[in-house]
């Protein structure tokens, strides 16, 4: 029975058995509205895949996201205004296992990078989206 439920589970979302046994790994991405956490494998080649919707593994091009990384505002390190409010740069962050959707706010985008809040003092804006990494700037305290 248990073999069963378990070859059901891998064609129900087409994840090889090989692919099943290897290290997962988190995968933030920005929807329409959104940020989004999924969850892909790393191969011994050191490539991630993934499965998006229900359909078969295709890897995952993170040089295909923007950034912070890509914009001078992070490497400088400068401090942000967003919305009249300033923020100070303060760190690296990373959701961590808490419902995601539920505890970050809607995505919106700062120079056309994705970013959230988690409700509080924090603007965290995509700077991995392999294993969910964010630049964090906190609400300047003026």
């Amino acid at each position: 029975m248990i073999l069963a439920t378990f070859m059901v589970f891998l064609a129900a979302v087409q994840i090889s058995a090989e692919d099943a046994r290897r290290p997962r790994v988190d995968i933030c991405s920005a929807q329409p509205g959104y940020f989004d956490r999924h969850r892909g494998v790393e191969r011994p080649d050191g490539s991630i895949w993934w499965w998006p919707g229900n359909g078969p593994a295709v890897p995952f091009d993170a040089s295909a996201e923007t950034t912070a990384r890509q914009r001078p505002w992070f490497r400088a390190r400068e401090p942000l205004v967003i919305d009249g409010v300033t923020y100070q740069y303060s760190g690296l962050g990373q959701p961590g296992d808490i419902p995601f959707n539920r505890y970050y706010g809607p995505a919106d985008w700062v120079d056309g990078v994705p970013r959230t809040s988690n409700r509080g003092r924090d603007v965290m804006i995509l700077l991995d989206p392999v294993d969910c990494v964010f630049a964090v700037w906190s609400r300047d305290e003026d």
